[in-house]
């Protein structure tokens, strides 16, 4: 992971995005040979001066940015590396490309005629290679706000990991902000206070959340219920999207959300089986009440829950330029996969470098 600090140049004055919890920033990145290019800069908002709650915040941090510098796939927003001289208290400040079109939200918003299954394919096979990792790795705030639009047109899902760590405190604000319209049925049930634990995040959830995503094409899930706590309370009383609301969606696609949308995790479909739905879905449409596609819908697995504790080994300090004195986060090799994009039916082991010859493969199974 690389440390940027006093590489960026902050560009203009004022944010042009605002997250929750991060302000970001338009910079420019200093590289060798005095080139330059346009950056992304989010910089956490913090409260306090507690050195403890710095130093724990700051390893938090780091743990989630070293786990974002170890991915590489097309759909998969690139990251660059931390600074620690653009925010408060010397806290990692996250880097990475800039993207004119901005998020997927804004994009379709622009372009109302744009087709979104293509989009839709593309955030379902960046989620899909984040779960067969392994150990996987679990998203936790799918919704279209992450998802970004590349000058290629190309999606790209970011800030995954990091909707936990807002659950600290120090933090500005700890509301959802809307997040939870995204969330799924287990997530929004009462939880014990005592213990102080949250529900944990799974693939399954990110299952969920990805079936509402698709539902936004610049308004929220449950654009008809006004008030948030309203969702919660449907929810967790088995509510769900109106099929009346959403007519514009096709019966077997819409057909695929209700499964993505069932109570019990382990009945959901895998990210692997619904990308390889919405990869047929591009190619050809005519076959999605195939049999085997169906079959592969209706395969069952148990949610995978992802602990980042497990996945990383601490070290001690590395020399750094200031020295900070919190841990340094590794994650242990991993073998990556053959190719950006496996084909997704199962016992085939061929692969591809691009998401098209992927889906062309695909189609030729039937």
């Amino acid at each position: 992971m690389k440390d940027l600090t006093g590489q960026i140049k902050r560009l203009e004055k004022d944010v042009f995005a605002l997250g929750g919890f991060a302000d970001l920033y338009k910079g420019q990145l200093r590289q060798a040979a005095g080139a330059t290019i346009v950056v992304a800069v989010k910089v956490l908002r913090t409260m306090g001066s507690d050195s403890t709650y710095i130093n724990k915040l700051n390893s938090n941090l780091n743990r989630e940015a070293f786990l974002w510098s170890t991915l590489n796939h097309p759909n998969i927003t690139p990251f660059y590396g931390v600074c620690h001289d653009m925010g408060r208290h010397q806290a990692p400040s996250l880097v990475c490309p800039y993207y004119e079109h901005g998020n997927i939200n804004s994009y379709l918003g622009d372009r109302p005629d744009s087709p979104t299954l293509p989009l839709i394919a593309q955030v379902g096979a960046g989620l899909a290679y984040l779960h067969r990792l392994n150990p996987p790795i679990i998203h936790g705030d799918v919704k279209g706000s992450n998802i970004l639009i590349s000058e290629s047109g190309e999606a790209k899902l970011c800030d995954f990991g990091l909707a936990r760590i807002l659950e600290s405190p120090g933090f500005t604000t700890k509301n959802m902000g809307g997040t939870c319209r995204w969330m799924a049925y287990e997530l929004l049930l009462p939880v014990d206070d005592e213990d102080g634990n949250v529900p944990p995040v799974t693939d399954a959830t990110d299952v969920w959340a990805f079936a509402m995503t698709i539902l936004t094409r610049g308004r929220p899930p449950f654009w008809n219920i006004r008030y948030d706590a309203a969702v919660i309370l449907s929810v967790a009383n088995g509510g769900l999207p109106s099929r009346k609301v959403y007519k514009d969606i096709s019966d077997p696609i819409w057909d695929v959300l209700t499964r993505c949308w069932r109570q019990d995790p382990s009945h959901r479909p895998s990210m692997d089986a619904i990308s390889l739905f919405f990869d047929v879905a591009v190619k050809q449409p005519d076959r999605l009440a195939d049999p085997d596609l169906q079959s592969a819908l209706s395969a069952r697995k148990s949610p995978q829950p992802f602990d980042y504790r497990s996945s990383f080994v601490t070290v001690r300090p590395r020399g750094r330029s200031r020295g900070a004195p919190y841990p340094v986060w590794e994650r242990p090799p991993a073998l990556p996969p053959p190719s950006p994009y496996p084909c997704k039916w199962p016992k085939c082991q061929y692969g591809f470098s691009t998401l098209d010859d992927c889906q062309s493969h695909e189609s030729k199974h039937f």
